[in-house]
């Protein structure tokens, strides 16, 4: 029976980093989880070890692209081609770039929610009833996949989504017969790094399907006060919907409650609300379903790892839920055992 050693390169797990996971048979193996806390200097100086350590390592699973650009690079350095790395971010600059011209083997792509966050503004300003949390399935990209647009894996959010809009297509109508204009405002700090852009540009361009939708970004940084002052900006000039970031919810939970009290519709964009950020604070919150992007690396390795080996898991922070939702779909999907 063949068996396929995995090593996974974590941003923390003090718990168990140095412990073996494996799935009932013993065929897949966990043989080093690794503590990179999103530093990618961290990653690279960690897989010189695990390298050292396991020689018969045969993929790598980093929960950014950058953890696995720097993993990726230490192997072909070190002469390990053969090992398969995927990443987690299919960002057109990066993850899509690195596959593309063969430095990573795969990334899982997360969903911004850009178009379901516009489509939701819409339904919430028609008084339709929305789901608390909105999960989405995120798409794989392998070089094979990248001209195509990925493969995508559909999560339970991804089908609640289709039945709102099926449900709803008069409100979503892209030619509306009333003249009626709904202005959105986001709330959130601006973004210093490619994953905001990319997020900015996304809900700007699904904004622009819809005649009826007034988009506006108002992030003058990233202190509080620039921030309160944005969303109270948004509240006096009467706008219909706020979306705010989820990074910057806690901060923003007074403004977001007086904002729902005068019945404008406040909108969490790329994942659940941080903080003291109660259910009164928003209508809904709308992002990637982090434990369907575990499950989809785990599935890609499978794929692409043929003649066994180990397998190692860099994380990016075990104390962060978006690292323990990775790492949790990525385990049950490999049906790891301690």
């Amino acid at each position: 029976m063949t068996r396929i050693h995995l090593l996974v390169l974590l941003g923390v797990l003090p718990a168990c980093g140095s412990g073996v996971q494996q799935n009932g048979d013993g065929s897949l193996r966990i043989v080093k989880q690794i503590d990179a806390h999103w530093q990618s200097d961290v990653a690279r100086s960690e897989m010189e070890r695990a390298l050292a350590d396991h020689a018969e390592i045969a993929a790598v699973f980093a929960h950014d692209d950058d953890m696995a650009l720097a993993a990726a690079t230490v192997c072909r350095q070190k002469g390990r081609t053969d090992i398969k790395v995927v990443g987690v971010g299919g960002l057109p600059a990066q993850g899509l770039a690195y596959v593309t011209d063969g430095r990573l083997d795969a990334t899982i792509q997360r969903n911004t929610g850009a178009a379901v966050t516009i489509d939701f503004a819409l339904l919430a300003c028609s008084g339709i009833t929305l789901h608390r949390q909105i999960g989405l399935g995120p798409r794989v990209f392998t070089k094979a996949t990248v001209a195509a647009g990925g493969t995508a894996q559909v999560a339970p959010g991804d089908f609640y989504v289709a039945m709102l809009r099926n449900e709803h297509a008069k409100v979503l109508d892209t030619n509306p017969e009333v003249d009626n204009v709904f202005r959105i405002g986001m709330a959130a700090p601006a973004e210093h790094d490619a994953w905001g852009e990319q997020v900015r540009q996304e809900l700007t361009a699904a904004a622009k399907r819809y005649p009826q939708v007034q988009m506006d970004f108002r992030s003058p940084g990233d202190d509080r006060e620039p921030q309160r002052a944005a969303m109270r900006w948004f509240l006096d000039q009467n706008y219909n919907v706020i979306l705010v970031w989820a990074a910057a919810s806690g901060d923003l939970a007074g403004l977001c409650k007086e904002a729902m009290e005068r019945n404008v519709k406040v909108l969490v964009v790329g994942g659940e609300p941080s903080g003291d950020f109660g259910e009164q604070c928003y209508l809904c919150s709308i992002g990637v379903d982090e434990a369907a992007i575990g499950r989809a690396a785990a599935e890609t390795i499978r794929g692409l790892v043929q003649k066994g080996g180990a397998l190692v898991e860099i994380q990016g922070s075990m104390t962060s839920g978006i690292a323990q939702q990775r790492h949790r779909g990525f385990a049950e999907a490999l049906g790891h055992r301690q």
